[in-house]
């Protein structure tokens, strides 16, 4: 993988950084504060956008580091983890973007950085994220990302790998995922994703508590290393010893 040098500020670059592929109506757009994809163009199909959920907040997809959902052990963290709400340093390099920042937040130990490379070469994107503990004792990672996925007909008929997982969403839970992972948005057209380093998909999309009412614009689908309701932060598959890192990567086109 090639290396950056993170030597930049975050305030050193504009808000949000945006790679284009005119030929290949592909467009890539990131902001270096919280890591966030703000947008997702693979040949002219949005994969990725920034939302208006129905609790009023604005949705885009980012990283959830170093836990995916609450903080079960207690280190003082916001849910999914401070990244998504910190500047990270950055750098571009042709059709890269590379992001990092050192997590110092709670009572978290010292030592943990997350690097990133977004690249938008040809007609895919990809996404690898590298963990790496530079501190003195072992530390628990139950890395995901967050992603807000388009879906321009609701997800009622959302399938991944042919199975209709649309009753997953309405109950905020999990399911396996492979390899290379077929995904049916109402309204897109087939897409693939294929993975290292995760286990399942967290499905999710907000729903209103007073109506019952789901957000239909977008739904997440959210590849993760642990199930968050599993206690998979803290557990020994979540440990990273010193002076070591762990690599997920993530490839998404259309079929």
């Amino acid at each position: 993988m090639k290396r950056f040098n993170m030597d930049l500020k975050a305030n050193e670059i504009k808000p949000s950084i945006i790679i284009e592929n005119k030929e290949n109506l592909s467009k890539l757009a990131v902001n270096p504060h919280g890591a966030r994809i703000e947008e997702l163009i693979l040949k002219g199909q949005k994969i990725f956008a920034k939302v208006k959920r129905g609790d009023g907040k604005e949705g885009s997809s980012h990283p959830c580091v170093p836990q995916f959902g609450p903080d079960t052990l207690n280190y003082g963290l916001p849910q999914h983890g401070s990244a998504r709400n910190k500047d990270f340093k950055s750098l571009i390099s042709n059709n890269d973007i590379a992001l990092s920042l050192d997590i110092e937040d709670g009572k978290f130990p010292k030592g943990l950085n997350i690097t990133q490379k977004h690249s938008l070469a040809g007609e895919e994107y990809s996404l690898v994220t590298t963990i790496s503990n530079n501190g003195r004792q072992d530390l628990p990672v139950n890395f995901a990302e967050h992603f807000y996925w388009d879906a321009p007909g609701g997800w009622e008929s959302l399938s991944i790998n042919g199975v209709d997982v649309a009753d997953i969403v309405r109950k905020d839970a999990s399911v396996e995922l492979k390899s290379e992972n077929e995904i049916i948005i109402p309204g897109h057209k087939p897409i693939i994703l294929q993975q290292k380093g995760f286990s399942i998909f967290r499905l999710w999309s907000y729903k209103n508590p007073q109506t019952g009412e789901y957000d239909r614009n977008y739904v997440c689908i959210e590849p993760a290393e642990g199930d968050p309701v599993k206690n998979y932060f803290g557990s020994e598959k979540s440990m990273i010893k010193p002076q070591e890192s762990k690599t997920t990567e993530v490839i998404i086109k259309l079929k």
